[in-house]
């Protein structure tokens, strides 16, 4: 069953919030902006929003990107290459259906503050597990509080009517760990065997060589939403990623789908 959300949020008479990219002085890449617009397309202006936006979701039409949170880097790999079969056997080009590896990168000016940065990260996830486990037990519909927190993680008992999917990664992801252990990484996105952790060229460099392996298009990027922290990326790891031949240094499109499938 193929759902138009586009229509159904214009009957419901609900606003489609859109990420725009906005573009600095000579076509660079500058900013990003949220519209709230009552109809949409891919142009990324309001006001001239029309035909098809650019989806998010599986690689059968009308999908654009899809976004894995991937457990290590063989599970990206895999995962990318089912994701281009099931496209091909939709008919789609699988170049234009774009893998997006969620992580979320540490930068320091040096290397010591980095890592700095990622045990205060790491203390803080422990002192905060039981709120993180709260936010796992909505996302799949399971009450952790009927559990011990600090006995090694069963299977029994852990049944979902919510996302399969998340809950078969939690497990795996957990074997041999107090469920106070597990959720204290809960909301970890890095892949397994990566550090992401470092000076804006040391994580640059680790990114390109991920991408290498994975033969992936791209990453989504997750951290604390301050002003340091996206000056940091902004000003720091963009820069260092744009040396390598990495990130653009403009925008040569007009559209979101246009920028996506240039890359």
């Amino acid at each position: 069953m193929r759902v138009d959300s586009t229509r159904l949020l214009r009957r419901w008479g609900l606003p489609l919030v859109l990420l725009v990219a906005l573009t600095g002085a000579g076509g660079r890449p500058a900013a990003a902006a949220i519209h709230t617009v009552t109809d949409c397309g891919d142009t990324g202006a309001p006001g001239q929003l029309r035909g098809r936006i650019a989806a998010a979701g599986a690689p059968s039409p009308p999908g654009d990107t899809i976004v894995v949170k991937a457990r290590s880097l063989e599970y990206a790999t895999r995962y990318r290459h089912e994701v281009r079969e099931l496209a091909a056997r939709h008919g789609r080009d699988p170049d234009t259906v774009k893998l997006l590896l969620m992580i979320a990168p540490i930068i320091g000016a040096t290397e010591a503050e980095a890592a700095a940065k990622r045990a205060f990260r790491e203390r803080d996830d422990v002192e905060n597990a039981e709120l993180t486990l709260a936010k796992v037990s909505k996302i799949l519909d399971i009450d952790f509080s009927r559990f011990d927190l600090d006995q090694p993680l069963s299977t029994e008992g852990l049944s979902t009517e919510g996302t399969q999917m998340v809950l078969a990664d939690f497990i795996a992801r957990n074997e041999g760990r107090t469920l106070r252990e597990a959720a204290a990484v809960a909301l970890e996105y890095d892949p397994d065997g990566t550090t992401l952790c470092g000076t804006p060229d040391q994580v640059a460099a680790e990114m390109e060589a991920i991408m290498t392996r994975v033969g992936g298009d791209g990453f989504l990027l997750t951290g604390p939403t301050t002003r340091h922290y996206l000056a940091e990326i902004a000003d720091g790891l963009v820069p260092a990623l744009q040396d390598r031949g990495l990130v653009r240094r403009r925008y040569t499109h007009a559209t979101l789908r246009q920028h996506l499938l240039e890359y």
